[in-house]
């Protein structure tokens, strides 16, 4: 992590170079400054030459020495008639910056060859032989105005190498002093990002084994995605450490109440195998109550199965909520009043809940019952009302809990009320109960359809 930290931030650090040197524009600008200042020096010659020195060879000797530019004198036909360096008498006519400058302008041209005028023209400073060269040139005027020929100077391109050259003098220092921060920043960031993540990482694997992490770097990480990131991972680690209790708690459930019937019907096919001078009633009194419990045993596996059905998610497709309500209630002999708008679900599920109700207000409740729809703004929920004694405070919290029931006797599982809340719950809604003497009201609220249509396209987005 951090030696990938220190990569990027070099690269980082290097690409503004790369880009100058990548794209040609350093290589440019330095042609252009090296164009520029040949053409004044060029200028500068021409009117050293009009000046008429006494010794002009001399003179453009000297200007090579202090400038490191090669010069050389044509006369009109183009002939070299002074020099800074070797070849006299060449004739340079051929050459289009020449044509230019005896025909009164000022002429450019670059080429890559290795000329013979200068003190010393195959290298540039710092040593390297040069491979491409600039000439300029400029015009020779006498007293009168008239042309007398014409100035060339010649330099070779300042390549970027030789301008890095030049510059590391002075930029040197800069240079590693922006390294030596890069790199401090680069390990710092790098160990800012590294430790939040490696404790993620940690706490991941510890998660994997059933431990939990504080994840106390992570939550104090100067990144926010890091700190939301951490803050998600032990919500997760939360709800898992949740979900381990409940399923140990479920489990422990099952077997409670499994173990209780089981345990009789052994004790009861046990007694009939032995005891075969049972009298007939006793012997069919056994079997009685043997059936009870088979058959509470079939009605808990029915009831988790329905459950385990709800608590997964349910089948989205529009439901006439008013007609389901009226469908079951009719079936009940129970009354129905208000309306409520379609909902969006699994229309099994809600009839199984409402199903549930109904048949615990018959068990439970006054001999009046009926269903009362209502409709909100976003929601719909169906109530179930009996005019029964009441259900005790100590005993509302543990309505819908799984397994708790307060039948007598062995006719009761105890899923009835979980399941309704299951299937509240998985359709985005709430399963409630108020109870007071004479009036007891389970009420299951859901979402409308067109709020779940609504909250659905907001997902895709």
């Amino acid at each position: 992590m951090l030696f990938r930290s220190v990569l990027s931030h070099l690269a980082v650090l290097a690409l503004p170079l790369a880009a100058l040197v990548g794209t040609g524009a350093l290589a440019r600008d330095l042609i252009d400054q090296r164009r520029d200042e040949l053409a004044r020096q060029a200028e500068l010659v021409a009117l050293l030459v009009e000046a008429e020195p006494a010794d002009l060879p001399a003179a453009l000797r000297e200007v090579t020495s202090r400038t490191r530019t090669g010069v050389r004198l044509v006369d009109p036909s183009g002939i070299v008639i002074a020099t800074s360096g070797p070849r006299l008498g060449e004739d340079l006519s051929s050459r289009p910056e020449i044509q230019e400058a005896l025909a009164g302008r000022r002429g450019v041209a670059m080429r890559a060859e290795v000329p013979e005028a200068g003190s010393n023209p195959r290298q540039d400073r710092g040593g390297r032989v040069a491979l491409r060269w600039l000439y300029t040139t400029a015009p020779v005027y006498g007293p009168n105005g008239q042309l007398r020929g014409a100035v060339l100077a010649t330099r070779p391109v300042r390549e970027v190498l030789d301008a890095f050259a030049d510059m590391w003098g002075d930029l040197g220092w800069g240079v590693a002093a922006a390294v030596g921060l890069t790199l401090g920043l680069a390990l710092l960031s790098g160990w800012a990002l590294a430790r939040p993540l490696e404790e993620l990482a940690r706490a991941s694997r510890a998660l994997a084994t059933g431990r939990r992490d504080p994840l106390t770097a992570a939550r104090g990480s100067p990144i926010q995605e890091v700190r939301a990131l951490a803050t998600d991972l032990a919500a997760m680690a939360e709800r898992l450490e949740a979900r381990l209790r409940d399923t140990r708690d479920y489990a422990g459930h099952v077997s409670h109440e499994f173990k209780t019937p089981l345990t009789t019907l052994r004790g009861t096919v046990e007694l009939l195998r032995t005891d075969t001078d049972m009298p007939a009633a006793q012997r069919e009194l056994f079997l009685e109550n043997a059936q009870v419990d088979l058959d509470r045993l079939a009605r808990m596996v029915q009831g988790l199965l329905t459950l385990a059905r709800a608590e997964e998610s349910p089948v989205r497709e529009a439901v006439d909520l008013a007609e389901l309500v009226g469908r079951v209630a009719e079936r009940f002999d129970v009354p129905v009043e208000g309306h409520a708008g379609p909902v969006r679900g699994d229309p099994d599920q809600l009839e199984v809940a409402l199903s549930n109700l109904l048949e615990n207000a018959r068990r439970h409740g006054g001999p009046n019952v009926k269903v009362r729809l209502e409709t909100t703004i976003g929601h719909s929920a169906f109530e179930v009302e009996d005019d029964g004694p009441g259900i005790g405070s100590a005993v509302l919290p543990n309505l819908f809990e799984r397994f708790f029931t307060t039948s007598a006797g062995r006719t009761g599982t105890g899923l009835g009320l979980a399941i309704v809340r299951a299937v509240a719950e998985a359709h985005g809604g709430t399963a409630t109960v108020s109870s007071v003497p004479g009036r007891t009201t389970f009420r299951v609220t859901l979402r409308s359809e067109e709020h779940t249509s609504e909250l659905q396209s907001h997902s895709d987005l």
